[in-house]
């Protein structure tokens, strides 16, 4: 059986609270384009804040067990989990406007409201089924540690500093 490659961030183990451990990272930007001042734009918009901290909250079980403050963890996330969390969180929305505007009967108006209402009722779904999943995606373990989750990497992440 073969196992989902992860998109994994270097964090630190900032705080540890009773039932959740808080983990930061630092923005890094996306891809190699955004150093060059090239590609998409992202890295116009993401300069803007550049160099501040990212804090996960996530709960003591999801970590290992002996973790401390300061220890440096591998944060992943298998890669489809992203697209099939982005057609959730937008495509339910998007199909309950949809399809309240084209089911609607009468006028204008009628399909105006009826399209709004479908788009709240979507995106309460969205939210519900969401609601839980993101923390049981999440893999953390420790840099140089195997792990169930972890495929085989060509190079190690890119080192962090949090401070």
């Amino acid at each position: 059986m073969q196992t989902e490659r992860l998109n994994e961030e270097l964090t630190q183990v900032v705080a540890l609270h009773p039932d959740r451990v808080e983990l930061a990272a630092r923005d890094g930007g996306t891809c190699g384009s955004c150093a060059a001042r090239a590609g998409c734009g992202h890295g116009l918009l993401d300069s803007l804040g550049r160099g501040r901290r990212r804090t996960f909250m996530l709960p003591r079980t999801a970590v290992p067990a002996d973790v401390h403050v300061g220890e440096a963890l591998l944060l992943g996330v298998p890669e489809g989990a992203i697209a099939r969390a982005a057609g959730l969180v937008y495509g339910l929305p998007l199909a309950g406007l949809v399809a309240g505007a084209v089911l609607a009967p009468g006028g204008d108006g009628t399909a105006l409201l009826s399209a709004g209402l479908g788009l709240a009722a979507g995106w309460l779904l969205a939210r519900r089924w969401s609601a839980g999943r993101a923390e049981a995606t999440l893999q953390c373990r420790r840099p140089g540690a195997g792990g169930p989750g972890a495929a085989p990497s060509e190079a190690e992440p890119r080192a962090l500093s949090v401070v």
